[in-house]
């Protein structure tokens, strides 16, 4: 249940939805042809760069929270991690 929670923390698939319509307002929705391809590509860059960053920022957090309470006997249960924080 940890694992599952920390994975959809890290890939936010809502950041996908949000910068789709993001896009989709700032840009309109340009017939098909190369504008649409370049606007498809850079929205894939944009997304890719959102989701590395917030995977950075992810990964930071649970290192640094890893190295803090390494060894600390009240986290072996919610509260306890509550408490140790």
């Amino acid at each position: 249940m940890l694992a599952a929670g920390m994975l959809g923390a890290t890939v936010m698939p809502h950041a996908i939805y949000v910068h789709s319509s993001l896009s989709r307002d700032r840009h309109g929705s340009p017939a098909p042809g190369p504008e649409r391809r370049r606007l498809l590509s850079a929205t894939k860059a944009d997304v890719a760069v959102a989701l590395t960053v917030a995977g950075a920022v992810n990964l930071g957090l649970l290192l640094v929270g890893a190295a803090l309470l390494s060894g600390d006997d009240r986290t072996e249960t919610l509260d306890g991690v509550h408490a140790a924080i």
